[in-house]
């Protein structure tokens, strides 16, 4: 199973994960930030102990770490699909103005 975790707002982002008796850190890259909308940060692992971790983690549970991805396992025989509830909401489109109206002058 491969899973693509993304971070909003960060362009890299390494999170320290704590476990047991250690901590484990995982970088997120490839974020960007523009006026014409955010790409997350991502991190994308197949290691389903791995998976489990992130999705055990604090950061998870908050929302700071969320789910962009899961592709199924083409052994297993299901499709891949995305995963759209953890999403930010869109912003509105800017709308356009209304045509200026000529004055005819007297």
């Amino acid at each position: 199973m491969k899973a693509i975790y993304g971070v909003y707002g960060m362009m890299e982002w390494e999170a320290v994960i704590p476990t047991r008796s250690n901590k484990v850190k995982i970088s997120f890259t490839g974020g960007s930030l523009s006026g014409y909308g955010t790409t997350p940060a991502k991190f994308v692992t197949t290691n389903p102990a791995i998976i489990h971790l992130i999705e055990s983690s604090p950061q998870f549970r908050s929302g700071r770490i969320r789910l962009l991805h899961r592709e199924a396992d083409p052994l297993a025989g299901t499709a891949s699909e995305p995963i759209v509830e953890n999403m930010p909401e869109e912003s509105s489109p800017i709308e356009t103005p209304a045509p200026i109206k000529k004055i005819k002058k007297k």
